[in-house]
């Protein structure tokens, strides 16, 4: 090491070993059990929240995130005082969202993937995957307890788990297969798309462990909300198996390549079907709702140049559909295909729009996002912009532009915040109108990616 170089670390090092809070932040200290804090201990983090010390205002909210409930008043009485500093109203309204849900999220603290699950603020966080050597993902079930997932074990066999969200059981091995998973809303099946050999589909009864094959897997299956019917695509044709039939019937082709979704009445099926043969001019694309009952179809959007794949609000059946011309702005329509046609459209941003925009609805079914990224015409042309617009339902008024939110995210329901991650690898909670940001993780590990799951 040259000698400028050690005198530099010499230096940090003279400053770090007398500053007992930024040990804390580099691991060489445990940090304060905040359960044990005195009134004036708790007075000292709470003012640390807005130090400019960057590790100081860091394990500040480390500490304070786990305070127990019984202290949560304490915060919440500070920060209501006129004068209260930006951090200390922030740390408030953080653990006022404790009791709203948890955060399911896959962690490589350790060097592999790992299933964590943390309440809503950020506290609490456990590890459910147990011993085995990874766990990338999984999928929630019903009720508050179990998730369902692809695993690892320490030899290196994959299989499909049940994993406990309180964390009083090990996983458990419920199938050999291994691949995606998608678990019924009632909990009692689980539809696995095995990819070890051949892509293959098949549907596990969870109460006895029975195993059928469907066929050759293909497009993302998709459960009814209802629970009673399982849709997916399999080399260009849309099957649905309504729950106790023995086969699946034929509701006729569909996109080769797109996913299909269900109203939230599980009364219609859509997809986007696009046309992208030939020359880029020409390309069409347009939104098919299928009748679940009858397997009547129509075309309930489009057509247009480019489309996303629709999404079907919380409740009833309407969806929202991103749309756009060869060198136009996005167009946001809102569609009830049970019979009101179009509810709405909006052009939120004036830019031309790229090819990638996709739209969804917040938790309330009150307001849709559009999101878009910037891109590339063949003329060599930046168009479209990096932003999501919020946007009410019906009126098409656009309630706020955020230009900080990841590309992907996901509302929270009946909160004016989604969940999204960072370009650092953390877990975050990102306000609609870009105002303000909770970072849930801090942490040197990467947090790859998180969901929304209710209050246990």
């Amino acid at each position: 090491m040259p000698a400028e170089s050690l005198d530099d670390w010499r230096r940090w090092w003279e400053r770090i070993k007398r500053d007992r809070v930024s040990q804390i932040d580099l691991g060489l200290l445990p940090a304060p059990d905040a359960s044990k804090l005195s009134g004036a201990e708790l007075g000292e983090w709470m003012e640390r929240l807005d130090s400019a010390n960057r590790r100081h205002a860091r394990v500040a909210r480390r500490v304070l995130r786990e305070l127990p409930d019984s202290r949560i008043p304490e915060v919440v009485n500070r920060a209501s005082a006129p004068t209260a500093p930006a951090g200390v109203r922030t740390m408030a309204e953080r653990l006022l969202l404790r009791s709203r849900g948890r955060v399911l999220y896959v962690s490589d603290l350790g060097g592999s993937s790992t299933l964590y699950v943390m309440r809503l603020d950020g506290s609490g966080a456990r590890k459910i995957s147990g011993d085995l050597k990874e766990a990338s993902w999984a999928q929630a079930g019903a009720g508050s307890r179990w998730v369902y997932g692809e695993g690892t074990s320490r030899d290196g066999g994959k299989a499909i788990y049940r994993f406990d969200l309180r964390g009083d059981r090990a996983p458990e091995k419920i199938s050999e297969r291994s691949g995606s998973c998608w678990v019924s809303p009632g909990g009692d099946a689980l539809a696995v798309l095995d990819c070890r050999e051949k892509t293959s589909f098949h549907l596990i009864d969870l109460g006895t462990g029975k195993d059928t094959d469907l066929g050759d897997g293909g497009g993302l299956p998709a459960w009814s909300p209802d629970g009673l019917s399982l849709a997916w695509t399999s080399h260009g044709t849309l099957f649905v198996l309504p729950k106790g039939d023995p086969k699946p019937t034929s509701q006729g082709d569909c996109d080769l390549c797109r996913p299909v979704s269900w109203s939230s009445d599980s009364r219609f099926l859509a997809f986007c079907r696009r046309d992208l043969k030939g020359d880029l001019e020409t390309w069409r694309c347009q939104v098919e709702v299928v009748e679940a009952a009858s397997g009547k179809r129509h075309v309930a959007a489009g057509p247009a140049w480019m489309m996303s794949d629709p999404e079907w609000s919380p409740q009833g059946s309407r969806f929202v559909v991103a749309a756009c011309a060869r060198e136009g702005p996005g167009i946001i329509e809102v569609h009830d295909p049970s019979g009101d046609g179009l509810v709405m459209r909006a052009s939120p941003l004036k830019s031309v729009a790229g090819i990638h925009g996709s739209c969804q609805w917040m938790g309330d079914g009150k307001m849709v996002a559009y999101r878009q990224l910037s891109d590339y015409s063949v003329k060599g042309k930046t168009i479209g912009e990096n932003a999501a617009a919020f946007i009410e339902v019906p009126s098409g008024a656009v309630r706020a532009v955020h230009r900080q939110l990841p590309y992907f995210f996901e509302p929270l329901p009946n909160l004016d915040w989604v969940l999204a991650p960072n370009g650092t690898g953390d877990l975050l909670l990102w306000s609609y109108d870009g105002s303000r940001s909770i970072s849930l993780t801090e942490s040197p590990a990467g947090s790859l990616r998180g969901i929304f799951l209710p209050p246990e």
